[in-house]
């Protein structure tokens, strides 16, 4: 598990040493004289909205073998899991524009089952595969102070996997 604040962006509407904000606009719209600071870097913190980050990781793998009088069956079966909770201010300034929280999780599952072995100049190895993952993410962007309201966008993609496979190698020279 990973925590943690975020580096903040450089401010979008960032003024150059010496520069001087433009003058104030009419009241009731966004005015960039009050978000400016001068100079600004990523060293100052100037945003509205919390920079930070929350990651979860953790997995587990088994693998089982058993010898039998033929060859030997194998068992791999792994699962991980992730999530991430992203909070951050895209712009760096006071104003509602560019905030950003996001939220991403993959699951995947696996198994594999494979019997291998040799007789006789032939070596041979049989198996199946499986693998199970989903994917969501979802986008909730604050632009109540630049656009006038809250944007979403959210997806889940789930993939399934199987395959057959098998090797067979013959000696021809005994």
């Amino acid at each position: 598990s990973k925590q943690g604040d975020l580096t903040p962006y450089d401010n979008l509407f960032q003024s150059q040493p010496g520069a001087h904000p433009s003058a104030p606009g009419v009241p009731g719209v966004w005015d960039p004289a009050v978000v400016i600071v001068d100079p600004m870097s990523r060293d100052t913190y100037n945003a509205d909205h919390s920079q930070s980050t929350d990651t979860e990781y953790w997995g587990a793998r088994l693998r089982i073998e058993h010898d039998i009088e033929l060859g030997t069956f194998t068992s791999l079966t792994s699962y991980k899991d992730f999530e991430r909770e992203n909070t951050e201010d895209s712009d760096n300034t006071p104003s509602r524009s560019i905030n950003i929280d996001w939220n991403s999780r993959l699951d995947s599952f696996s198994q594999e089952v494979r019997f291998g072995g040799s007789q006789e100049g032939w070596s041979y190895l049989i198996g199946a595969y499986y693998e199970d993952d989903t994917t969501e993410i979802v986008e909730l962007v604050d632009s109540r102070d630049f656009l006038g309201g809250y944007f979403a966008d959210d997806f889940k993609v789930d993939t399934e996997s199987w395959a057959i496979f098998t090797n067979h190698d013959f000696s021809i020279s005994g």
